[in-house]
């Protein structure tokens, strides 16, 4: 029963050799395709040549497969150029505000008029004023650009001073506030030692100490001097000293009549100008550290204080604008409280004064004028 009669064994050999083969075999559809990819091949190469021939062979040959980077740079288009690098932008520096009280004497032991202390507060770019969450007798040293604030406390002092060199016989320590007030603490110096804040970055602080302006590292706390005093030819201890952008501006000298600034490098420690102003100056280097902004008095009327910039290299003045008037009657008296670059161009600076007819204590915030100039 299982041996296949012949002659049907040889019917059914007969009609599979004449019966055509499948079209879904494996081995056919490999053959369709690769005569399908040799036509496709052939015309594309016909074509790019044709193309190189009517274009003189201006037009780049890419290689590589489809999808896929070629190997090397992007060919260029003859008469284009590649795109210019887009500059990085350069980060504003962080107008904050910091001031004591001040009242207009009455002859009692609470003056009901006058202007409450701002230990800090930031003023944003639309005017807004956001406060910061200070220890208490918190000395602002300088506004970090991830938000943070690096200040001085002096410990057994009763009454805060400014941040620059101490001279008494307190102790100090350096703080540092985040943006939702936890702090962090070093103790910076021991009594009868001279230390100021001079300037800061996201991982450095710059001080001021008798050896000159030191950097100290904010994570590990390590020093290290930048430029000794013996450089300049002057105590930094003494002069204002602010460090921006790989440079530090000293006021060298300042008189009734003049204040002159000169302009250091870091790296080369070596001058790269100098700058004359009014008396009374308050300044600040701009972000890239080649333009210097001040707060000034005028030589021909000393109450009136100006906003002015000025190029470190040429010592030129670029702007002038005036900012307000000191007067004699403390009810009307006005300051600066905050100066700082929007970028390397413009300038903010915050003036207080009490309103006419001044009856209280006010919050900074409500009686302030920001002032900007602009550099050309």
């Amino acid at each position: 029963m299982d041996v296949v009669p012949e002659p049907l064994a040889e019917l059914v050999h007969r009609a599979a050799a004449t019966t055509p083969a499948y079209p879904g075999d494996l081995a056919t559809v490999r053959r369709r395709w690769r005569v399908r990819r040799r036509r496709r091949r052939a015309v594309l190469t016909g074509g790019l040549v044709a193309l190189v021939a009517l274009t003189g062979g201006a037009v780049p040959l890419l290689h590589g497969r489809a999808g896929t980077p070629a190997d090397g740079p992007p060919a260029v288009m003859p008469g284009t150029s590649s795109p210019a690098p887009t500059p990085d932008r350069v980060a504003a520096q962080r107008l904050v505000i910091s001031g004591t009280e001040w009242f207009v004497p009455d002859g009692s032991d609470r003056p009901k008029v006058g202007l409450a202390a701002v230990p800090a507060a930031e003023v944003r770019p639309d005017g807004s004023v956001v406060p910061y969450r200070v220890p208490e007798g918190f000395e602002l040293g300088a506004a970090l650009p991830d938000g943070r604030l690096v200040g001085l406390v002096r410990r057994d002092v009763a009454r805060p001073r400014s941040a620059g060199a101490n001279t008494d016989k307190a102790a100090i320590d350096l703080v540092l506030v985040e943006p939702g007030g936890r702090e962090r603490r070093w103790r910076l110096q021991a009594p009868r030692e001279r230390v100021g804040i001079v300037g800061a970055d996201d991982r450095t602080v710059y001080l001021v100490r008798p050896a000159g302006l030191v950097a100290r590292e904010l994570s590990t706390g390590v020093e290290k001097v930048v430029l000794r005093s013996s450089v300049i030819g002057s105590d930094l201890l003494g002069p204002d000293a602010r460090v921006t952008g790989g440079r530090v501006a000293v006021r060298s000298e300042a008189t009734r009549t003049v204040c002159l600034i000169d302009v250091y490098d870091l790296a080369g420690r070596e001058r790269r100008g100098r700058v004359e102003t009014g008396p009374g100056c308050q300044f600040v280097l701009s972000p890239d550290g080649r333009s210097l902004a001040a707060v000034h008095r005028t030589p021909a009327n000393i109450r009136e204080q100006r906003l002015g910039i000025w190029d470190v290299a040429t010592g030129k003045q670029l702007a002038d604008v005036p900012v307000g008037t000191v007067t004699r009657d403390p009810a009307t008296a006005g300051m600066v409280y905050g100066l700082a670059w929007n970028d390397d161009r413009t300038v903010r600076a915050v003036w207080g004064q009490l309103p006419p007819g001044a009856d209280r204590v006010y919050q900074v915030p409500e009686v302030m004028r920001i002032v900007s100039a602009s550099g050309q």
